[in-house]
């Protein structure tokens, strides 16, 4: 019975974009995939997903097919959602570990012994924004995708040479931006 209901309700929502139904389904689907959600990521990151992938559901409606169950939908919804969370968080986490080591051996602490990790990942991330797409990308490849500079050249369609050049320009633009913190 309640899976025809469900059915009902996203047939309502998709066809005449009825919004009581949406509610109704939301209200009914809310808090159970939210704890779902929770197995994952934490509380608050859960609550987003699943307002998310309601959202999702409210606006992709008419486009979306069902073919299992609109629980087994949601539930897969929001479990492939937390997994791409997690994904960008362990990408993010990988990246400025890389800056970090990277950087490790050239930074001076400050007068406590402690460098403020925040402010000079801040900077770095301002330095890579502010420079021209092929470059940034080419850096980004290779220094946290470790990929080669041939790799790298095949994938943006130049030579080796210009991706070599390339990221010699973002180091030189990371070396002045962080001049305060790089030993001589």
């Amino acid at each position: 019975m309640s899976n025809l209901l469900d059915k009902n309700l996203f047939a309502l929502i998709s066809k005449k974009r009825d919004a009581a139904a949406f509610d109704k389904l939301f209200l009914r689907w809310y808090a159970p995939l939210v704890s779902y959600a929770r197995q994952f990521v934490c509380t608050e990151d859960a609550e987003n997903v699943v307002q998310d992938v309601m959202v999702s559901i409210w606006e992709n409606a008419p486009e979306t097919v069902i073919r299992t169950s609109v629980s087994s939908y949601l539930f897969s919804a929001v479990k492939n959602r937390c997994f791409t969370l997690v994904n960008r968080g362990s990408i993010r986490m990988r990246v400025m570990d890389n800056v970090r080591a990277s950087l490790l051996n050239e930074v001076i602490p400050d007068s406590s012994g402690d460098l403020d990790f925040n402010e000079l990942i801040i900077k770095v991330r301002m330095t890579l924004l502010k420079l021209p797409e092929p470059q940034r990308r080419a850096f980004e490849m290779s220094r946290f995708e470790d990929l080669s500079y041939k790799e790298i050249a095949e994938i943006q369609g130049v030579s080796a040479k210009t991706i070599e050049y390339r990221i010699s320009s973002v180091l030189k633009a990371l070396r002045e931006a962080l001049e305060d913190y790089i030993t001589s």
